[in-house]
């Protein structure tokens, strides 16, 4: 046998098997590129500055298989050095914010905890249920995409 008649089938396939190879792998990268980015949605972050020293943060956990709320913790942070209640310098948006935290911590099923400058809100079922016709509390109870575009409609900052 011939060195050319050798080579010529070996040449074949490899050239079959490059054929037969690479197209699922172009198909993989192209349907990669241009699409949108995955979040994780097993947790939901957003953050609301109402002025430097108050700040609400709210965490959100969900059930990743279901997208269901498992858990919703508002932390509100004041660091004005001068806590002093009747200050009346304090802007419209820390005042409205000091009356959300009044609300969510008289709502049935939360649990209010301070520490620190660091007051503590955590929101349970019980709390979805009983008020389950305050579109607020459906909103921040609802999916993953329709919380976060809630959040950000009520000028959130989420991650």
């Amino acid at each position: 046998m011939k060195k050319k008649d050798i080579v010529g089938p070996i040449i074949i396939i490899v050239v079959a098997l490059i054929l037969i190879i690479l197209p699922p792998v172009f198909r993989k990268y192209l349907a990669s590129v241009g699409k949108a980015p995955n979040y994780d949605k097993s947790s939901l972050v957003c953050i609301k500055k109402a002025s430097d020293n108050f700040i609400i943060k709210s965490t959100t956990k969900y059930n990743e298989d279901e997208d269901v709320v498992e858990s919703i913790l508002f932390e509100f942070t004041d660091n004005n050095v001068n806590n002093d209640s009747s200050n009346n310098n304090q802007s419209e948006q820390v005042t409205e914010s000091k009356s959300l935290l009044k609300y969510f911590a008289s709502l049935v099923g939360s649990n209010y905890s301070v520490v620190d400058n660091v007051s503590k809100i955590e929101l349970s079922d019980d709390t979805k249920e009983y008020y389950q016709s305050v579109s607020m509390i459906k909103n921040i109870f609802s999916n993953y995409d329709t919380a976060r575009s809630y959040y950000e409609s009520e000028e959130y900052s989420c991650k």
